[in-house]
C-alpha cells in the first residue's frame, strides 16, 4: 500500500510538473520546433551573356510565365532605356524593346518594369510616372506623377529591386515613403501610424488609395529602428486564395491580408535568433548617422523579402543573420546591408516546414522562382565577370 501510495505521488507531481514547464513556454517556444521537410539542391550554375549594350543590373528582372507555360525573363536595361526579353528554354535573349524618354511616346527614364501579361507590361519613371505600353513599346495609358517634390502632395512609391510591386485584378499595390521620419520612438508614432505605407492604384477608376500602418512591434518598440533598414516594407501575393502576405524587417511575424481591414498575424520567425532589438542606445537621439545605423543593422539579425513559389505552393522567407564584432572590423559588405542569410520554408497554410541556410557567395532575396527551382543571384561570381549575369540553381525537394 504504502509502494503504490509513492507511486501515484510520483506520478501526480509528475503531472502536475509537466503542465506547469507547457504553462510557462510561450508560443514561440513551440513555433520554434518543426521538422525541416525541405532541401535545396544546387543543380547547375546559370549566365545569362551580356553584350555591350547591355546594363549587368540584377535589380529589376521579372519572371513572367505565358498561358502556354513558356518562360521569360524581362530585364531592365537603364543604360539604354530598354527592356530585355530572355527566352529560358531557348536560353537566349530573344527581343530588346528600346523605349524613348521624351515625345508622344515616350515613358520617362526608366527604374521599373513589371510584365502584365503576353501582350503588356507596366513601367515606372524615375520622375514617378507609370506607364502601360504593349510588348511592342507603344504607350496605353500614363499615371501620375504621384509625388509632388516642391510641395510633399502625395506620396513617393517605392519600385526597385526586391521592393516590388503588385498587379492584381487592374490594381496596382507600391509600398510609399511619405516623408515622414521612422524614429520609431514615442513622439514619432503617431506620425508612423499615419503614415502612407501602401497606394492602390485603380487602373479602371484612376483612384489613387493610401492603406496600412505599421504593426505593434515597431510602434511599441521604445527605441529607434532608423529611416532605411528596418524602414523597407515587402511582399507577395497568392493569387489562389486572394491573400497578400507581408513581411516587415523586424518583426518575427508575417501578415497576411487584404490590404483592407483584415491584417493576420502568423508566426513565421528563424531558429537562429528570438527577437531584434531596435537601437536603443540611440533612442534619445532625433537622428542616427548612416554609418551607426548601418553597424547596428549589421549587427543584428533582421528579415527581409518573402516570395510565394505557385510551381510548389510554399512561402519562401528570406532571414539576414547578425555579423559578429570581430566580423564587423574586417567585412566591407556589412556596410552596405548584404548579410548572411538563411531561408524560412512556409506551406500553404503558413506551417514552417523548414529553414536553410544558403551559401554566402549569393545575395540575400535576390532570386527568381521558375518551374526547375529557385534562380538565385551570385554576388562573388557576378563582381569579377563583366560578360555575364551569375545566377545558381537550385532544386527544391519537399518531403
Amino acid at each position: 500500500m504504502t509502494r503504490n501510495f509513492h507511486g501515484a505521488t510520483f506520478f501526480i507531481a509528475f503531472i502536475i510538473f509537466v503542465f506547469v514547464m507547457y504553462s510557462c513556454k510561450s508560443d514561440n517556444d513551440y513555433l520554434h520546433v518543426f521538422e525541416n521537410k525541405v532541401e535545396f539542391n544546387i543543380k547547375r550554375k546559370v549566365k545569362f551573356p551580356l553584350d555591350s549594350l547591355t546594363s549587368s543590373s540584377k535589380r529589376s528582372i521579372k519572371y513572367f510565365m505565358t498561358d502556354e507555360g513558356k518562360e521569360f525573363l524581362y530585364a531592365l536595361n537603364q543604360n539604354i532605356n530598354a527592356i530585355e526579353i530572355f527566352d529560358i528554354g531557348l536560353e537566349e535573349w530573344v527581343r530588346r524593346i528600346r523605349l524613348p524618354v521624351q515625345g508622344p511616346n515616350g515613358v520617362g527614364g526608366l527604374s521599373y518594369i513589371l510584365p502584365i501579361n503576353e501582350d503588356s507590361l507596366i513601367t515606372l519613371s524615375s520622375a514617378q510616372q507609370l506607364s502601360i505600353i504593349t510588348s511592342q513599346g507603344q504607350v496605353l495609358d500614363r499615371f501620375g506623377p504621384f509625388f509632388n517634390r516642391e510641395t510633399g502632395d502625395g506620396a513617393y512609391v517605392l519600385a526597385l529591386g526586391e521592393v516590388s510591386p503588385i498587379y492584381y485584378h487592374d490594381k496596382v499595390y507600391f509600398f510609399t515613403t511619405s516623408g515622414y521620419d521612422t524614429y520609431i520612438d514615442e513622439s514619432a508614432s503617431n506620425n508612423l501610424n499615419n503614415e502612407k505605407n501602401l497606394m492602390v492604384l485603380d487602373l479602371k477608376s484612376r483612384k489613387v488609395e493610401y492603406r496600412m500602418k505599421f504593426p505593434n512591434t515597431y510602434l511599441n518598440s521604445n527605441g529607434l529602428w532608423g529611416d532605411h533598414y528596418y524602414a523597407v516594407k515587402y511582399h507577395d501575393f497568392n493569387p489562389t486564395t486572394g491573400n497578400f502576405v507581408l513581411s516587415l524587417p523586424a518583426d518575427q511575424n508575417i501578415y497576411v491580408t487584404d490590404y483592407n481591414d483584415q491584417y493576420k498575424a502568423v508566426y513565421a520567425g528563424s531558429e537562429h535568433f528570438d527577437q531584434i532589438a531596435p537601437f536603443y542606445k540611440w533612442k534619445n537621439l532625433s537622428r542616427l548617422s548612416s554609418e551607426d545605423e548601418a553597424k547596428d543593422f549589421a549587427l543584428n539579425p533582421s528579415y527581409q523579402n518573402i516570395k510565394y513559389d505557385r510551381f510548389r505552393d510554399v512561402f519562401y522567407r528570406v532571414v539576414e543573420l547578425p555579423y559578429t564584432e570581430e566580423e564587423l572590423e574586417t567585412s566591407s559588405d556589412a556596410f552596405i546591408g548584404i548579410k548572411r542569410w538563411s531561408l524560412v520554408t512556409l506551406d500553404s497554410n503558413f506551417t514552417k516546414i523548414g529553414e536553410t541556410k544558403m551559401p554566402e557567395n549569393l545575395l540575400a532575396g535576390s532570386f527568381l522562382i521558375i518551374k526547375e527551382g529557385l534562380l538565385i543571384y551570385d554576388y562573388i561570381e557576378n563582381k569579377n565577370d563583366e560578360d555575364n549575369l551569375n545566377y545558381s540553381l537550385f532544386e527544391v525537394k519537399i518531403k
